[in-house]
């Protein structure tokens, strides 16, 4: 599989269509700068968006070690359990449904407030890397700054992309988003549920997990079946996985900046119930996403990839076939940082010629599930405990004392 990306440097013939909604976003903008602002409203990927941003330029983000992608990040890496297991601070800014994009804007931001980690854990999944930009166009609009939105516009080459994003980007801010999108048939593109504004209790426990779990959103243990949200690879005979070209290219953008910066990055692939793996596997998915990852893996010496997909995992480890519970997520960090440990103990990252296979680790299942548990529940709240102290103090401030054990 051959992705044709931009290449930083290289004079490129920008589309008519980019370059009139380049023109247009202009004036859209001056037509801001004489309109009253409007109240923006709150929803679950709202708040984790804006919430990741905030602390990426925070203290937080001073972390020795960052967690960066999306929800297959936010349920499974427990910054708690690895400062536990390798004594040091950890921190996750990964974000629900945050694609590459998001993931390079979090981390220059970090950078930019003079925070260099120490190491980078990251996974960006194959659903979201396979999916139309457009789908998170109303999150990008709000964590994205206008250099960022005009950058990413600029780099997917496709003005169907790019108008949007840049009109709406402008729009966000002021609250007409919704109405433009609307005018213009992006309803689609946004998931209802996901869209409409939280109760403040909700919120106030959403807010409270994150910041209990150091950046992570621990899942109860109860299985939920979610088998219409989930990806479907039989498009008929022809049909393969591959990356929009503008995710993969901010794959290699946010590698390349950490590379630039030193910073040892350790890719993540995720396990997943039996049945999502083999149905997926068949389709072909499971091997074209590892060959992406592989391909990566050949260009970036500062990535080590961590395999959890070759390990058999039980499914009351999982909250939903893709995304694991506090067991699981346990489990997955207690894997992790084992690994870490070992890999950093050899210190192959001074050896950057290091082949693929010395940076291809299969993540061990040395704790079993109980054992891992145990030891580190007492660190955790996950979200049926943090709504049930929101409840105990619907009025009270949002401080928090940390989980009871």
């Amino acid at each position: 599989m051959r992705i044709r990306l931009l290449e930083p440097g290289r004079a490129q013939h920008a589309p008519a269509g980019l370059i009139g909604a380049l023109a247009l976003v202009l004036a859209v903008e001056a037509w801001l700068g004489r309109s009253p602002a409007m109240p923006e409203s709150r929803s679950r990927l709202d708040a984790s968006w804006q919430t990741a941003m905030e602390r990426a330029s925070g203290p937080e983000a001073g972390a020795e070690i960052l967690a960066f992608g999306d929800s297959l990040i936010k349920l499974g890496i427990l910054p708690r359990v690895l400062e536990a297991r390798l004594g040091c601070t950890a921190y996750n800014l990964a974000v629900l449904g945050g694609g590459p994009p998001t993931s390079h804007a979090l981390l220059r931001r970090v950078l930019d407030a003079g925070h260099r980690p120490r190491l980078i854990v990251v996974s960006f999944s194959p659903l979201l890397l396979g999916m139309d930009p457009r789908t998170n166009l109303n999150w990008w609009c709000r964590l994205l700054d206008a250099r960022e939105r005009f950058e990413l516009a600029w780099r997917s080459r496709d003005p169907r992309f790019a108008a949007p994003l840049l009109v709406e980007g402008a729009l966000a801010s002021r609250g007409y988003a919704e109405v433009f999108r609307d005018l213009v048939g992006l309803s689609a593109f946004t998931t209802p549920h996901e869209g409409e504004r939280m109760e403040p209790d909700e919120l106030r426990t959403l807010l409270r997990n994150w910041q209990i779990n150091r950046g992570a959103q621990v899942a109860p243990r109860q299985f939920v079946p979610i088998a219409g949200a989930l990806p479907r690879p039989f498009h008929g005979p022809q049909w393969s996985w591959q990356p929009h070209p503008a995710h993969a290219d901010h794959v290699e953008r946010f590698l390349d900046l950490a590379q630039q910066r030193g910073i040892p990055v350790y890719w993540v692939l995720t396990p997943a119930d039996a049945l999502w793996l083999e149905r997926n596997t068949r389709a072909g998915t499971v091997s074209s996403y590892r060959r992406f990852v592989e391909g990566q893996a050949a260009r970036f010496a500062n990535l080590t990839v961590l395999d959890g997909q070759r390990t058999t995992w039980d499914r009351a480890l999982f909250r939903d076939p893709i995304h694991l519970n506090r067991d699981g997520a346990v489990r997955l960090s207690l894997a992790v940082a084992d690994s870490i440990g070992r890999d950093r103990g050899r210190d192959q990252r001074q050896d950057t010629s290091a082949p693929i296979a010395q940076r291809w680790i299969t993540l061990d299942e040395a704790a079993g599930p109980a054992t891992a548990s145990r030891g580190y529940q007492k660190l955790l709240e996950d979200l049926d405990q943090s709504r049930l102290a929101v409840n105990r103090a619907e009025h009270d401030p949002i401080t928090m004392e940390g989980p009871r054990s």
